[in-house]
């Protein structure tokens, strides 16, 4: 459709379908008419592509450390280790106290004598006769014998006697064997510290000295000490002996 739009100085031909204007017969040209009011905004153009991306900016400086978070609740507990070794054993403690004395034993059976020479005692007629050296026989009294030296050796003319040891420092006593000193079995002898200083009783060579349980050592001044031949070669020692 044609618009034809006339006028006192032309004839204006406006196309809509191309949107072209004709101008058909122009006079004089009209002074400029005032400027319209702008039409509205047609609607936006579609979103064109997006652009390339930029450099990667400088890294930032690193922020301040956050306040340190709560502790965590304590985890189970692990199973327990092996057992390690042994550790080596300690040295042995002091030995103890002397424990009481047992009970007396029974009285054994009565003895007998067979005819013979046993030292200081004959026996004859089938064992009915015995006869006594009058040397081994002392009543109520007791040979003493003294000695001051700090080793004393034990000889069977001392059997029976009370040795009084007087030496102020220790003293060695020595027991014999029978190739030493023939001492004949069950014969005694008493040892008495007088002195300051402290008797040990040692075996000879070829003797073997017994002792039950305590030292083989006189226990302070004035301790007493008892030695009995008990066998062949071997000799009892008894009496106030030291514990340690």
């Amino acid at each position: 459709m044609t618009i034809v739009v006339q006028s006192t100085t032309a004839v204006i031909e406006v196309n809509p379908a191309d949107r072209t204007v004709s101008i058909i017969n122009s006079g004089a040209t009209g002074p400029t008419g005032p400027i319209g009011s702008t039409g509205e905004t047609g609607p936006a153009g579609p979103t064109g592509p997006t652009g390339a991306t930029g450099p990667t900016g400088a890294t930032g400086a690193p922020g301040s450390n956050g306040t340190t978070g709560a502790t965590g609740a304590t985890g189970p507990t692990g199973a327990t280790g092996a057992t390690g070794p042994a550790g080596a054993t300690g040295p042995a403690g002091p030995t103890g106290a002397t424990g009481p004395t047992g009970a007396t034993g029974a009285t054994g059976p009565a003895g007998s004598f067979a005819d013979g020479d046993y030292g200081d005692i004959t026996v004859s007629g089938s064992g009915t006769v015995l006869t006594v050296d009058d040397s081994a026989v002392y009543g109520q009294m007791q040979p003493i014998a003294s000695s001051s030296s700090t080793s004393y050796a034990v000889v069977i003319v001392a059997g029976g006697n009370l040795i009084k040891l007087t030496a102020a420092t220790a003293i060695t006593v020595t027991v014999p064997s029978d190739a030493t000193e023939d001492v004949a079995d069950g014969v005694y002898f008493d040892l008495i510290q007088m002195g300051a200083g402290q008797i040990t009783v040692v075996a000879g060579s070829g003797a073997t000295l017994r002792v039950s349980g305590l030292t083989a050592k006189s226990r302070a001044q004035y301790s007493r000490l008892g030695l009995q031949k008990i066998a062949a070669d071997t000799w009892s020692l008894f009496g106030d002996l030291a514990a340690t």
